[in-house]
């Protein structure tokens, strides 16, 4: 299984990219959003699917968005994790590609 973790602050387009995402999936994958500053979104701009676990992060200071993607791989029993920022697309297959081309102990940066 694949986690997509998307750290989000505000973000205008996190609705769009979690649609891409889950349209574009080939296998088993869990997409986590991560809200950046105390505050959830309104309801009608989240997606409704099964696959998808909002988190929202206390407002603090400090690096917000590792500690984000920290809490989201602690979160997961997921055996890949990937990163995207909130305004990205992906490829269709984009998660089959990654898992099929992996090795172990490798980072590897798409």
């Amino acid at each position: 299984m694949l986690a997509v973790i998307i750290p989000s602050k505000t973000e205008r387009f996190l609705k769009q990219t979690i649609e891409d995402v889950l349209a574009k999936a080939e296998t088993d994958i869990i997409v986590y959003a991560m809200l950046d500053g105390g505050e959830d979104i309104p309801d009608e701009e989240k997606v409704r699917d099964q696959r998808v676990i909002y988190h929202v992060y206390p407002k603090g200071e400090g690096n917000q968005k590792r500690h984000m993607i920290n809490w989201a791989v602690a979160d997961t029993n997921a055996e890949y994790w990937m990163t995207l920022d909130a305004h990205c697309m992906v490829g269709q297959g984009f998660d089959r590609i990654l898992i099929e081309n992996h090795q172990p102990n490798w980072v590897q940066v798409p």
